[in-house]
């Protein structure tokens, strides 16, 4: 997590890790591919697979985390290209620490283990063995939980639920993000030019205050 976060303030615009599938332990593999799908380059290295205790490709459970995360990852597709655009014009990363969005805000420049992915969603990986909860620090303004839709106050450290099947995301109150359709997912030629073209489906996040927002695609 680290590594992309001062990536990304070295001047590396595009990051993700290597989901080593080279050990023993179920749970941590688990968490390192929710964190992977959460990049903006999720990969899986299968090494050394004879010697897993853990069989994780004949596993239903992390077969199907698997498959769920690769969805979400490949339909965040438009939004990547849209931040890749923008790093491309300005140098600003896709993979964000909290200080290069909120600069005056002294807690933001200390929040470790947690990072933006463009200006709009908030990713905090777990990174403790056997834990079922996160505690992260919201920056100002509202946020929604991406999988619950639950609608908590910024400005504070919050702790939430993190079951082992979720990442704990977060969508900043007022944004609009763009997916590809989940049905188009498993079919993406990524090489393809038109990548971004034929449907959207967009999704609205409304904030209390704010009732406009726009979102503008690269192409």
């Amino acid at each position: 997590i680290t590594a992309g976060i001062t990536a990304g303030m070295s001047a590396y615009s595009t990051w993700g890790p290597d989901i080593i599938s080279d050990g023993y332990d179920r749970e941590l593999w688990m968490r390192w591919a929710e964190f992977g799908a959460l990049t903006p380059v999720m990969r899986d290295h299968p090494w050394s697979r004879p010697k897993f205790s853990v069989d994780l490709w004949h596993d239903p459970g992390t077969i199907a985390l698997f498959r769920r995360y690769a969805i979400l990852h490949t339909s965040l597709l438009p939004y990547f290209a849209t931040y890749a655009a923008e790093a491309h014009r300005t140098g600003v990363p896709i993979l964000r620490h909290l200080v290069l969005e909120y600069p005056e805000d002294p807690r933001a420049a200390t929040a470790e283990y947690q990072y933006l992915l463009g200006e709009s969603l908030l990713v905090a990986p777990v990174i403790e063995q056997g834990a079922v909860t996160r505690k992260l620090y919201l920056p100002k303004g509202e946020w929604l939980n991406y999988w619950t839709g639950d609608r908590l106050t910024g400005g504070t450290d919050v702790t939430v639920p993190a079951p082992l099947e979720q990442i704990p995301l977060f969508v900043k109150a007022g944004s609009i993000l763009p997916f590809k359709p989940e049905k188009q997912t498993a079919s993406l030629n990524w090489s393809d030019p038109n990548l971004l073209g034929g449907p959207l489906v967009w999704k609205a996040y409304p904030d209390k205050v704010n009732n406009s927002s726009t979102f503008t695609l690269p192409d």
